[in-house]
Formats: C-alpha cells, sequence, structure tokens
C-alpha cells in the first residue's frame, strides 16, 4: 500500500481479487461473480457497511457482464443503476460508504478479471483544493509529471538561490506542487482515509505504521530546506487571492508568492539578485477549455519571447494541447512526453536565448 502514500502520479491503484474464465455468457457470468464472495468477504467487503458498489465495465462484452452481474446484486437487494460512460452503481440504501470493483473482460473473449480500488478519492485530490481554480485548472497528477520532465528534483537543486515560476498559475497548482515535492510531500497529504483500510485485517500490516512514519520524516526534513522561491504570476487578481488560500489549505503559504502580473509584464527580476538559473513550469492558454480565437497565436508568440529574453539558461516545461503551439512559441529542441491522446503533451527544454527558430 506504500503507492497511495508515496505516488504523486498514479490517480487509483487497484488490486486483482479474481480471474474469469470460460465466460461466454450471461449464466456463466453470473455464475463467476458468485465466487466473488469469498475474496470480498475476506477484505470485509460485502460483510461490513457498503453503500455503493461502483462498477466499471472495461472490454467488448459490456451487455453480458453488466447483464450477469445485475442478477447477482439482484440477490442481493441491491439495485445497478447506470452512471455511464460504462459505469454503474451498485446501491445499497442502508450502509454508509463506496467501494469500487472494475470488471475488466479480455479481447479476447471468455476471459476477465475483478479489480478492487484500494484509495478511494483518486490520488491526485490532494485535498488542498477549494474549487476556484480558474477557468482550466491542471490537475496535481499532471503537475507533479510536469515538474519531472523540468528536471525539478534534488538532482538539480544544488547551491545557491533558484526559483519556480509559473507565469500563468491559476489556482496555484504547478507551484504549490513544487512546493510541496520541495518539502518532502511525496502525494497524498494524508488527509483522507483509504478505501482499504476500511478491508479486514489491514491493519495487521506492521509495514503501514512504518511507511507513515517515513513520510512524516521526509517532510519534517522538507520544513527545513531553504534555497528555493516558488512564484504565480496570473491576470485575474480574485484567482490570485485563491491561489494563495490553496496554498495555505496545502501548508506551503509561508514558501510561496502568488501576484498579478500579466505576460507583458514578466521580467527576470531575480538575476539582479545572483540567481543564475531556475524552472518556468506553466500551462498557459492552449484552446481546450478556453477559446483563444486569433489571440492564442500572439499569445504564444509573446510567451516564447519574453522566456528568451530574460529567462536564459532556465529550464522550461510547458503543458500544450497542440503541437503548433510549441512552434509558435518557437526555440529549438524541446522534447516532448505525451499523455491523454491526441497531441497534447508535456514540453521541456533549456532556454538558450537564441534567435527564435521556425
Amino acid at each position: 500500500m506504500s503507492i497511495t502514500l508515496k505516488s504523486s502520479f498514479i490517480e487509483d491503484v487497484y488490486i486483482k481479487i479474481a480471474d474469469f474464465k470460460d465466460v461466454y455468457g450471461e449464466r456463466d457470468l453470473a455464475q463467476s461473480v458468485k465466487k466473488l464472495r469469498g475474496p470480498l468477504k475476506e477484505l470485509g467487503i460485502g460483510r461490513r457497511k457498503v453503500r455503493d458498489l461502483r462498477v466499471q465495465v472495461k472490454g467488448k462484452g459490456r451487455i453480458v457482464e453488466v447483464q450477469g452481474f445485475r442478477g447477482v446484486v439482484k440477490g442481493l437487494g441491491r439495485s445497478l443503476d447506470e452512471e455511464g460512460g460504462n459505469c454503474y452503481v451498485v446501491r445499497h440504501p442502508n450502509y454508509d460508504y463506496v467501494e469500487d470493483i472494475v470488471l475488466v473482460e479480455s479481447k479476447r473473449g471468455g476471459k476477465g478479471a475483478v479489480w478492487v480500488n484500494c484509495n478511494g478519492r483518486g490520488l491526485g485530490e490532494r485535498g488542498w483544493r477549494n474549487g476556484k481554480d480558474g477557468k482550466a485548472p491542471l490537475k496535481e497528477t499532471i503537475a507533479r509529471a510536469l515538474l519531472e520532465e523540468a528536471e525539478f528534483g534534488d538532482k538539480m537543486w544544488g547551491d545557491g538561490e533558484k526559483v519556480v515560476l509559473d507565469p500563468f498559475c491559476g489556482g496555484g497548482t504547478v507551484v504549490i506542487e513544487a512546493a510541496l515535492k520541495w518539502r518532502g510531500g511525496m502525494g497524498d497529504l494524508g488527509m483522507r482515509k483509504y478505501n482499504f483500510q476500511r478491508w479486514k485485517n489491514w491493519s495487521s500490516c506492521g509495514s503501514w505504521a512504518s511507511l507513515q512514519g517515513d513520510v512524516k520524516r521526509i517532510r519534517e526534513e522538507g520544513l527545513k530546506r531553504e534555497g528555493v522561491r516558488f512564484v504565480g504570476y496570473d491576470r485575474d487578481e480574485g484567482v490570485v487571492e485563491d491561489a494563495k488560500a490553496n496554498a495555505e489549505r496545502a501548508g506551503v503559504g509561508d514558501i510561496v508568492t502568488f501576484e498579478r502580473r500579466t505576460i507583458s509584464e514578466l521580467r527576470n527580476i531575480w538575476k539582479s539578485e545572483g540567481v543564475e538559473c531556475g524552472w518556468i513550469v506553466t500551462n498557459p492558454p492552449w484552446g481546450g477549455r478556453i477559446k483563444g480565437g486569433g489571440e492564442l497565436r500572439n499569445l504564444w508568440g509573446k510567451f516564447g519571447h519574453v522566456m528568451e529574453r530574460e529567462f536564459k539558461g532556465w529550464r522550461i516545461g510547458v503543458v500544450a494541447g497542440e503541437d503548433k503551439l510549441i512552434r509558435w512559441m518557437g526555440g529549438k529542441g524541446w522534447k516532448k512526453t505525451e499523455f491523454g491522446g491526441g497531441e497534447k503533451g508535456i514540453w521541456s527544454n533549456v532556454i538558450t536565448g537564441k534567435e527564435k527558430g521556425k
């Protein structure tokens, strides 16, 4: 279970509890699902209070799977309601929390597996957001991946003052995640209980207390670190105030700074203080949930120009929905890490300060 504490990138953790074989119809599946009662009982699921089982069905035999599962849950006095996106909820009115089960059928047919969710709420939901994070907030897990691709880590921290800057900070996700990483925050902030903590005999695993102790020690050591400043800018004053509130909830309000500033006002004010390098890590508008129109190209071009003029030698990490946005920004030597399908990706580079490439 250490991954639930230590992971910064994963949304959910599942454990496989059963396999299906020779499942070619509703009756076969119903018989297979009945066999789940043993593994579920071992975990304490079904025996203890479980209000809803969220069942996500994957594979090509969805109708068969759902019909078969519906027959089983009906026998338990529950109903199976469609939630959308091949997700179904097993409802029981008298119980009080949620477990997740995923049924996955092999593409070859006749085979499948059942997985139980360990974490409950997605690990990417750290617990510090206030729901007012601007128009297109970045997921915490993507923010951590962005920092990783920009090589923000202990190997690069070194000696001397450095700066982490997000010039399009919105609700402050990237800056806050950078500050948490700096202070030893791995993933979840400990503001929750996990699904597996409700399972039978989970506490008999003596390593859990040890893992929690390790995480606490690392975070205490992180409180003593100095040498990196964390700064976020946004043009919306209201969003800036929300970012400050988020930072306070995340426990890093004392080491981050948020200010109202536009990209046209961006300057390297730290160069005169002897700061030679740092990180620009950001998620500019790119026409996904924000319509940029004809101004989008000008925005990315201006951003690239300011980077080359002001921040030579700094590392940069940018989230972009299309390759053309990076071309508009200019520069050479970009590395792309794709995510989410399509052209979406995290782009990283070192700002050379040279004339922009075509």
